[in-house]
């Protein structure tokens, strides 16, 4: 069964998507989930972010002049970029690194009968980020090339852009599945535990 909090930040980026990028975007979902304390959606937001950041800085060095020109396209200063950059960018990181120390403790320490733990979307949580993501592309650009919310680039450099998007979606994901209930460690605690709450399960 679909978590309910899942559909309610679904609908929450689909609504705020026409006025914001997509960094901005999940800065509030990272911000609503850090403060609201939603661990089952830990595993989501972690990946989200990653590949947010990791779009984003790919594209920059592919493209040194996207700063300038975003800067000249929004008149935003110099200042004003910078800033925005640290906000949406290194800010959330630093916020990721917290949340995958706390995930790993709530998979060591926690109760496993405790509804809050993340462990029901952590097989899929890279491809339900990815799907988010590509499906805002979709609905607001009808597209991959982001030339219109972003500056123009070539068709190329947006498919190179994109293989990263997906790479670095999936590599969290990855690297979380090593050490959760869905892996072959034996010292993992027995799968029949998993479903033993259901309140935040799919």
């Amino acid at each position: 069964m679909i978590n309910k909090v899942y559909i309610i930040l679904l609908i929450l980026v689909f609504l705020s998507a026409k006025s914001g990028h997509y960094s901005t975007i999940n800065f509030f979902l990272l911000w609503y989930i850090r403060l609201f304390k939603q661990y089952n959606l830990y595993p989501f937001i972690i990946c989200n972010t990653i590949g947010t950041i990791a779009t984003w800085y790919s594209a920059v060095l592919l493209d040194y002049t996207i700063p300038y020109r975003m800067m000249q396209k929004n008149n935003w200063s110099c200042g004003k970029f910078i800033m925005g950059d640290i906000m949406l960018h290194i800010v959330p990181l630093l916020q990721i690194g917290k949340m995958l120390y706390k995930f790993e403790y709530l998979h060591s320490h926690m109760n496993l009968n405790n509804s809050n733990k993340p462990y029901e979307i952590v097989k899929h949580c890279g491809f339900y980020s990815l799907f988010a993501n590509m499906l805002w592309s979709l609905i607001y650009q009808r597209g991959f090339e982001l030339n219109d919310r972003y500056v123009p680039l070539p068709t190329y450099k947006w498919n190179i852009v994109w293989g990263c998007n997906v790479i670095s979606h999936l590599i969290p994901m990855i690297y979380m599945n090593s050490f959760t209930l869905f892996n072959s460690n034996p010292s993992s605690p027995p799968s029949s535990l998993i479903g033993s709450s259901t309140t935040n399960k799919f």
